[in-house]
């Protein structure tokens, strides 16, 4: 006979009620989550953003991000608020429920575009 050892039967952790949430659907469970908690459960899991990913996502220039926010008119939240020189993070959950409570976005963050009309130029 060898001498090579046999291995030892694997078994698989025990992770708990909470990850059986998230496995895939042919899980023994059968059960899915409900839509409100798990919509409860990403939204707490959101990320921080910096001002360059807010700035993306609102086709604005990052300086012009940090002017609305040091405004008051975009929701941030400052690292150290003691700070002289505050570093901001957002959530772009909240940045999309500020702007779609008011009528326009130009209302909310306090500019104005030019009309593309061409009515004043007609003689």
């Amino acid at each position: 006979m060898s001498a090579v050892p046999k291995k030892p039967a694997q078994s698989t952790p025990n992770y708990g009620p909470h990850f059986r949430a998230f496995g895939s659907p042919s899980s023994n469970s059968g059960s899915t989550p409900s839509a409100p908690d798990s919509l409860t459960r990403a939204v707490s899991q959101e990320p921080y953003v910096d001002a360059k990913c807010v700035a993306e996502h609102l086709s604005l220039a990052r300086r012009e991000v940090l002017k609305l926010t040091r405004a008051g008119k975009l929701p941030a939240h400052a690292i150290d608020p003691s700070a002289a020189r505050k570093i901001y993070r957002y959530k772009l959950s909240e940045i999309d429920d500020m702007l779609s409570q008011t009528l326009t976005a130009e209302q909310a963050l306090g500019f104005s575009v030019p009309s593309r009309h061409n009515d004043p130029r007609q003689p």
